[in-house]
This record gives structure tokens, C-alpha cells and sequence, in this order.
């Protein structure tokens, strides 16, 4: 699978950093982003647009909250899977398997194992660097 569509050259993880706020961007968070059609779909493009955004208000409100800046990827996650859940009702929004996966997962309770798991793995992958 090539690991570029939406968004040509991330590879692994971008980061937007303001003094109160840290957002990682990476596949393992928005597994959408390495869809090879993106950039031939207009509706698919924009379907991401609206979910990364959702992704970086649930990951801001926490650090806003908290005054707490690091990694808030778990909430940011769920944000973005109510905004597709929400939207995907009327079909306002296209479908992202991997994102029907995480809903699944998150209904037997076992979605914040799983992103857990997917930061541990990917800090073992970086320390062997």
C-alpha cells in the first residue's frame, strides 16, 4: 500500500504545536489519510477534511481543559468517530472502513486498548531507530 494519498510526504507523524496545544497527525490515528483514492474523490477529500477536523477539537478540548500539553489522541479518536457516526446517518459523510472497525471496537469497550497498544508499538518502533 503506498503510504501517501490525501496528504503526500506524511509518512508517520506531523505534529502542529501552539504553546497550549500539541495535535499528532499520523496514519495510526487517521488511518483514512493513506486511502489511494483521496485525492481522485472530491467527496472522499472532503469527508477527511471534516474528520481530521473533528479529531483536532477532540484533541485540543482536553489540553485546553486540563492546561495539559501532550498527545491527547485517544479523545481526539473518539471525537472523530462521533462526527462519523453522526454524519454517516444521512450519508452526509463517505464510509471509512477502518474507522466502521474502531466504532466496533469501541462498543466491546476495547477501542483505548487498541490506540494504546498501536502508541506502545509505535514507541518501540522509534526506540529501535
Amino acid at each position: 500500500m503506498a503510504q501517501q494519498a490525501c496528504c503526500p510526504g506524511v509518512r508517520e507523524s506531523k505534529f502542529l504545536s501552539a504553546p497550549d496545544v500539541l495535535i499528532v497527525f499520523a496514519p495510526r490515528y487517521l488511518p483514512f489519510i493513506l486511502d489511494e483514492t483521496l485525492q481522485d474523490d472530491e467527496k472522499k477529500l472532503e469527508s477527511a477534511a471534516i474528520l481530521m477536523a473533528a479529531y483536532v477539537a477532540g484533541s485540543c478540548l482536553p489540553q485546553l481543559r486540563t492546561k495539559e500539553t501532550r498527545n491527547f489522541a485517544y479523545e481526539g479518536i473518539l471525537q472523530m468517530l462521533e462526527t462519523y457516526q453522526m454524519l454517516r446517518i444521512g450519508e452526509h459523510i463517505e464510509q471509512f472502513p477502518s474507522l466502521d472497525e474502531w466504532i466496533k471496537l469501541k462498543a466491546a469497550g476495547k477501542l483505548k486498548a487498541h490506540v494504546e497498544q498501536m502508541e506502545k508499538e509505535h514507541e518501540e518502533l522509534r526506540e529501535k531507530e
